[in-house]
């Protein structure tokens, strides 16, 4: 599988790597772009979660488990 990413966006700082539910797959937080990108064996699928939907995922991130209003 090749990335069209450089080795800088994949940097865990930037892009945050995820664990699925599936021991063949993981998913990569873009932050800068407000997507998720599922990595599996052979593909990825981009989704594009917009401003809040971003917002959230990277609240969820930062402090698991803590509700927040």
């Amino acid at each position: 599988m090749s990335s069209s990413l450089t080795p800088q966006a994949t940097d865990a700082l930037v892009c945050p790597l995820l664990k699925t539910g599936r021991a063949s797959c993981t998913a990569r937080f873009d932050r800068s772009l407000y997507q998720l990108v599922r990595v599996d064996d052979e593909h990825e699928d981009t989704l594009d979660l917009g401003f809040s939907g971003s917002r959230v995922l990277e609240r969820l991130l930062q402090a698991p488990g803590e509700v927040v209003s």
